[in-house]
């Protein structure tokens, strides 16, 4: 679990400095079809909070939106269907979308609640 805190953190540095892709969210997806224990979530509210110191944003954002996606992937790993290799392919994109739309909502209302 050190290994993988200190490579989520080698992440956010490279995605808060100059990566447009979500680094640590591709990590943190792909973890949680790996692997199926209570650490994820502390993974995905730790890697949420370090992205958040590092890109500024509002603190509880990306932990929020890492925990929700993480729990998503706990759920669809769950369901029968996911022995197969395309669900489970069909699952990581649609848990990538739902990120997308969570972060365009939470902006939005963020932006609503905080002027500039």
């Amino acid at each position: 679990m050190k290994t993988f805190l200190l490579l989520l953190t080698i992440f956010a540095f490279l995605q808060s400095a100059f990566l447009s892709l979500n680094l640590v969210l591709i990590i943190i997806i792909a973890r949680s079809l790996i692997l199926d224990d209570k650490q994820n979530l502390l993974i995905a509210f730790f890697g949420g909070l370090i992205l958040s110191f590092l890109t500024q944003t509002n603190l509880g954002y990306w932990p929020l939106v890492f925990i929700l996606i993480m729990k998503l992937g706990q759920l669809i790993k769950k369901l029968p269907v996911s022995f197969n290799l395309l669900t489970i392919f069909f699952s990581f994109c649609f848990q990538i979308l739902l990120a997308a739309l969570l972060i365009i909502f939470f902006l939005c209302v963020g932006l609503r609640f905080y002027p500039h």
